[in-house]
């Protein structure tokens, strides 16, 4: 493992306020009960499935597998919630994890839609083609919320 800090032993790096910390621990909980489940994904960029291991959890001390492809040395995560889970996952404990309130799922991913339209006119020049089926490949690091 390449950063130590990141090992997973389930503290958080980063201060959680009470409402964070309950989030985790029903995540976390959720987890071992088998209602949340991750799927698997070879490398998203050359199709290969030998990784090296960087990083065991997120900030929140949540469970997180950061690898690095051993071919193209993509760093990506090497699951995901699978998505029924994830579906639940960011109706219930995303929000309060991440922004530590009750602020409803839909109004934060309404705004990070209206973000993503800024993003989009910023890109949009640099595009090969304003047709819907082109075959530009956009990297997109980090959704947030989705929007």
């Amino acid at each position: 493992m390449l950063f130590p800090e990141l090992i997973n032993d389930g503290n958080p790096i980063v201060k959680l306020n009470a409402i964070q910390l309950k989030a985790c621990k029903s995540y976390k909980e959720k987890l071992a009960s088998g209602i949340y489940n991750f799927d698997s994904f070879e490398c998203l960029i050359c199709g290969n499935n030998e990784f090296d291991k960087i990083g065991g959890k997120d900030r929140y001390g949540l469970t997180y597998q950061t690898v690095i492809c051993n071919v193209c040395g993509l760093i990506q995560s090497d699951s995901r919630l699978d998505s029924k889970s994830a579906e639940a996952f960011y109706n219930n404990e995303y929000p309060l994890i991440y922004f530590g309130n009750y602020t409803p799922y839909k109004a934060i991913f309404e705004n990070q839609y209206e973000r993503a339209n800024l993003i989009y006119r910023f890109i949009k020049p640099y595009l090969t083609s304003d047709q819907p089926n082109s075959k530009t490949n956009i990297l997109e690091v980090g959704c947030n919320a989705g929007g």
